[in-house]
């Protein structure tokens, strides 16, 4: 009995071991998630992002479906040979990408120095990746 009087003392007075909340640190603190908070500016920026992602996705769909469509049920319709560059053009894109990422990751990491040489090889592949994309449009014209 003396135990459970002391309990519910230590649980009323915020004192003694009693049940605590699991938090980073498993100190019972709770950490404030910005995704979960409605009214959290995170969880709009996730809402934008998936109505962005959708949109495009159903862009390209639109766009593949009328292409099927008017490729199968047209007899005008002729095949142009793509350009070889476009393989290139896609090798660029893919390796900007990683290189984007790895300027994340370096700023991330408080290596502005590095982060700096990442961005530029981003920016020097971004570039290449526009004027392979113009060679590509001159040949198919």
């Amino acid at each position: 009995m003396a135990t459970m009087v002391s309990t519910k003392t230590a649980i009323k007075t915020g004192r003694g071991s009693g049940p605590k909340l699991p938090g980073p640190n498993g100190n019972g603190s709770k950490r404030h998630d910005g995704f979960r908070d409605p009214e959290s500016h995170w969880n709009r920026y996730r809402i934008a992002m998936w109505v962005g992602l959708a949109s495009v996705a159903m862009l390209f769909t639109s766009l593949s479906s009328a292409y099927i469509v008017r490729s199968a049920s047209s007899n005008d319709w002729t095949q142009l040979p793509l350009p070889r560059v476009l393989l290139l053009s896609t090798g660029l894109i893919l390796a900007s990408s990683a290189a984007i990422e790895m300027a994340r990751r370096k700023l991330k990491a408080a290596l502005s120095a590095l982060y700096s040489r990442w961005l530029f090889i981003t920016v020097l592949l971004g570039l290449a990746f526009l004027a392979a994309q113009l060679v590509a449009w001159r040949q198919l014209a």
